[in-house]
């Protein structure tokens, strides 16, 4: 086993903080986010496209090469906002939110945006 750690990956100190800071900032595609020595490129943007208030970015860690997909959380100021507190209500329930059935279509790959 190697017990070399590589420092090109993506810490989870840093997806925190693209989930925390960057993704509530809405990076337009190609733009680079600079995290201490690292660099990630948007390569994929989803800010108020889809109405269930669904909002991600798709980041490249540019050294590594790996993909990370950055969901935001609750925006209720959003444009669409009341839709982000409608999801929050009904992650209470047993009914399953329009947002996340979206966020599923798109990891799976299929294009909704």
């Amino acid at each position: 086993m190697n017990s070399e750690i590589d420092q090109t990956q993506t810490t989870d100190a840093e997806l925190i903080e693209l989930a925390g800071l960057h993704v509530y900032l809405e990076p337009k595609f190609e733009s680079i986010i600079e995290i201490d020595d690292k660099t990630f490129e948007v390569v994929n943007d989803n800010f108020n496209k889809v109405k269930s208030g669904m909002d991600a970015m798709t980041v490249q860690n540019v050294a590594s090469g790996e993909y990370h997909v950055v969901y935001m959380g609750t925006n209720a100021h959003g444009e669409y906002g009341m839709a982000d507190i409608k999801t929050d209500i009904h992650l209470l329930t047993e009914a399953t939110p329009q947002q996340l059935k979206d966020a599923t279509l798109r990891r799976y790959g299929k294009r909704f945006w």
